[in-house]
């Protein structure tokens, strides 16, 4: 019986160490694309939401643009900057534009004054964190050009990727659960046939009568 307890305990040991195994790999993994979505998603909503503004800008200009911006940066939760076509600094919803350095040097706003759009994830020296960066080319009504610059914090997103991969982890872990309940039905329902020619084996070995027909007996 010490031996058949013993199969039983590899054949579970096994299984819970392949759940185990498999959970974590799925965590991982899943973990990464979500996190990679959701920075994707990040991203392609401050590409929408800079395309409202800069026609917020071609009808109405940058003080059209400034006179809500502040509403317009606490409702969608992202920073706002406006920068000349010479790298000046004209506006920041979070920043005083006379503190801080001249942006033509900056990734995003180089990339949108030659083609239009600049997306950069960098960190940022004026709020201290590392931030997604969307820039994009606009015009005022006059034609003169400048740059809409939207920003969120990474930390933001990682709040969410972090939720998300807590749900994950909570949807593995219940079918992990089930798993391991249907494997320890499968090994009970394998190893019973094996336990009870045990049985016998050791009663024929004690000298007992076996509990299956003599196949030499007389049949009726």
């Amino acid at each position: 019986m010490t031996a058949m307890r013993t199969l039983k305990g590899r054949m579970t040991d096994l299984i819970a160490t392949v759940l185990v195994l498999s959970m974590l790999a799925g965590w991982f993994l899943v973990g990464n694309t979500v996190e990679e979505r959701m920075i994707t998603q990040a991203k392609e909503d401050l590409i929408s939401r800079l395309a409202i503004l800069a026609g917020v800008v071609q009808d109405s200009g940058t003080q059209g643009l400034v006179g809500n911006v502040g509403r317009w940066s606490r409702d969608l939760g992202t920073r706002v900057t406006l920068v000349a076509m010479d790298g000046r600094v004209l506006f920041d919803s979070e920043a005083d534009p006379g503190t801080m350095d001249n942006h033509s040097g900056r990734p995003e706003i180089r990339e949108a004054m030659l083609s239009g759009t600049g997306i950069y994830t960098r960190y940022s020296r004026s709020l201290e964190d590392d931030r997604i960066y969307v820039a994009r080319l606009a015009a005022d009504p006059q034609g003169e050009g400048l740059v809409i610059r939207l920003s969120v914090s990474l930390e933001d997103v990682g709040s969410a990727v972090a939720s998300a991969r807590r749900r994950v982890l909570a949807s593995l872990a219940f079918a992990g659960l089930i798993s391991l309940l249907v494997g320890l039905f499968f090994i009970r329902q394998v190893s019973r046939p094996i336990e009870e020619l045990t049985v016998t084996a050791l009663r024929i070995d004690e000298d007992e009568r076996p509990r299956f027909p003599d196949p030499d007996r007389d049949l009726p």
